[in-house]
């Protein structure tokens, strides 16, 4: 999300950073020469958290600071038009999302003591950026997976953390040491617990924040947990390669935390399970004060002491399952620990759980009509989202098919036919199935699909 103002700024929340100094000068640095930084790594390895830390540390040295995630197309237009609204630029959404993006980079190549921060980038295969490409004229801090970097980006590569920093994190995570203490401040026998505990999650950031979350929750000693995650099963699907061992850390940390939260009330596990489904990010709040996804966390909850939205997300923050923004009714949640929720759904409670949040979805939608364009684009990614989990046949009923077309709608007007091309064809397919008397809907889908088929250039299908 990007915001304007001196010395303010829209990232998501850090929570018990831990090292990574040297990584942060190298950055300064980097940043202080050549103006722009792409901060690579595997998934799960803490470079958004990096980049959030260099934002809080240095924002005074900058007049603007901006955040754009571009993992979805609805993020990346969600933030470049809040970017575009907040700077005073003469974008209309209604024009689409090109638009907003000529206008954004048009000002920023003039734009000085600024920091544009660009999370979740792609770069096309063998992307170059060539002598006429002007990037701005502050500083720019692109974050990715990718491995295939244009050569002429000054590349810096995170790992995961070593087992001092990892120890000293799931310290500090599980209430065992003061946010500024060190480890040396903690006894032997905790501190080499500690130590081997990192060892054993191989440093991964998000592991780790997960153990220290389950100590903080449980109240068990730091032996305790290695015990326990000695014990746990391993995952049927054995890793590929050593990256993955990172990947398994996490599902095995996730898995002990479901077994704590087995014994809390039901609606806390049920809200991160559905969390599972959506996109990562920008998850409204407000989702799941909706009939359709209340009705399940309050089934969950049958025959147990009620439990309320706000205190099921407290406890998933504390137990490192979510994070909450705390500037804005939004949550989040990590992919890789998404990944880890999904399998414990069976397929038909996987599909059962989609139709629900697409009910949920709607709703939200019509009580917004008219509303805030940004919280209408994030519903519609995660719309997007639960379209392309759902199987052939899998959906039905008109309050899917409406979210459905409603999401469409809203990225055509963006200018983003493919995506809305998609959830149309899906609309489809289900009035299609409903019995009944002919509906108009399916003759305006035909003609829609018409329409995008045309500005495709896709002539045969459009015939």
């Amino acid at each position: 999300m990007s915001t304007s103002g001196k010395h303010t700024f829209h990232a998501p929340n850090i929570t018990f950073f831990t090292g990574r100094e040297t990584f942060l000068h190298t950055l300064r640095e980097t940043l202080l020469h050549k103006q722009a930084a792409t901060i690579v790594g595997a998934r799960g390895v803490g470079k958004t958290a990096a980049a959030q830390e260099y934002v809080r540390r240095f924002a005074q040295q900058y007049r603007r600071v901006f955040w754009i995630n571009a993992a979805t197309a609805e993020t990346f237009l969600c933030d470049t038009l809040a970017l575009a609204w907040r700077i005073s630029l003469p974008v209309d959404g209604k024009l689409g999302f090109a638009n907003a993006l000529q206008m954004v980079q048009s000002w920023s190549t003039n734009e000085q003591d600024s920091l544009l921060v660009l999370d979740n980038v792609t770069f096309p295969q063998g992307a170059t950026i060539s002598s006429a490409q002007q990037l701005p004229a502050g500083h720019v801090v692109l974050i990715t997976h990718d491995q295939d970097i244009p050569p002429e980006l000054p590349c810096l590569k995170l790992d995961a953390l070593d087992e001092m920093d990892g120890a000293l994190l799931v310290l500090r995570r599980g209430g065992l040491l003061a946010p500024g203490a060190t480890l040396g401040q903690a006894g032997h026998e905790l501190r080499t617990s500690a130590l081997e505990l990192a060892r054993m999650l191989q440093g991964s950031p998000v592991a780790l924040n997960l153990a220290g979350g389950y100590i903080r929750e449980s109240r068990c000693s730091v032996q305790d947990y290695v015990l326990a995650y000695r014990d746990y099963p391993t995952p049927s699907d054995q890793p590929d390669s050593a990256g993955d061992e990172q990947v398994r850390s996490i599902e095995v940390a996730c898995g002990l935390t479901l077994t704590l939260l087995a014994h809390r009330p039901a609606a806390i596990l049920a809200l991160a399970r559905l969390c599972s489904l959506l996109y990562s990010d920008y998850i409204p709040v407000a989702l799941f004060e909706q009939q359709a996804a209340q009705s399940r966390l309050v089934a969950s909850a049958h025959r147990q002491q009620p439990i309320s939205l706000m205190r099921a997300i407290q406890h998933l923050q504390i137990c490192g399952l979510l994070t909450v923004d705390q500037d804005r009714p939004f949550l989040s949640m990590h992919p890789l620990i998404q990944a880890a929720l999904r399998k414990t759904f069976s397929h038909k409670e996987c599909q059962q759980r989609i139709t629900q949040l697409l009910h949920a979805s709607q709703q939200f939608m019509l009580t917004r009509e008219g509303g805030a364009q940004f919280i209408r684009l994030c519903v519609t990614g995660h719309i997007r989202r639960l379209a392309a989990q759902s199987e052939e046949g899998a959906l039905a009923g008109d309050e899917v098919a409406d979210a459905l077309n409603q999401a469409a709608s809203l990225l055509w007007e963006q200018g983003l036919i493919r995506d809305a091309e998609a959830l149309v064809q899906k609309a489809l397919a289900i009035w299609e199935r409903t019995p009944g008397p002919t509906r108009p809907e399916i003759a305006t889908a035909w003609l829609n699909l018409t329409v995008m088929n045309s500005v495709l250039k896709r002539y045969d299908r459009a015939e």
